[in-house]
């Protein structure tokens, strides 16, 4: 008796799904679908710099990889001061991808900090927020 209420189950499944996937919706839209308005068409343009920072491509073996985290100020002064910076005294590729990494909320490839300087800066004060440098490397 079992396996007749299991196949009987499985069918009535099974033709629900079929009645979900069938319909009236094809390639074409119907008259009820059609859509009204006049589509949009979006063109973009494309200006290549040179830049220290990538998040377009896939990281290679050995890449190093910026990502930035908010952290407390009692956590950023626990540190040495010279592993902190004020965001205006870093140069200029410094803050490139400082911002790069901020402004992605990603893991930013660059070749600015490197994952083996022991004494490169880990805290950088930014609209007066405290950020923690991540660095990591493939």
């Amino acid at each position: 008796m079992r396996p007749r209420i299991v196949l009987i189950a499985a069918l009535v499944v099974s033709s629900i799904a079929l009645v979900g996937c069938s319909g009236t919706q094809s390639g074409a839209p119907t008259a009820s679908t059609a859509s009204t308005t006049s589509p949009t068409v979006t063109s973009t343009t494309t200006t290549t710099t040179e830049d220290t920072t990538s998040t377009s491509k896939e990281p290679q073996q050995g890449d190093n990889l910026l990502s930035i985290s908010k952290v407390g100020e009692s956590t950023a002064k626990r540190v040495n001061e010279s592993n902190r910076e004020i965001f205006s005294e870093l140069n200029e590729s410094q803050q490139r991808v400082f911002l790069n990494s901020y402004n992605c909320s990603c893991n930013a490839e660059q070749d600015v900090f490197e994952f083996h300087d022991k004494g490169r800066t880990k805290y950088v004060k930014y609209n007066e927020e405290w950020y923690y440098l991540r660095v990591a490397i493939v």
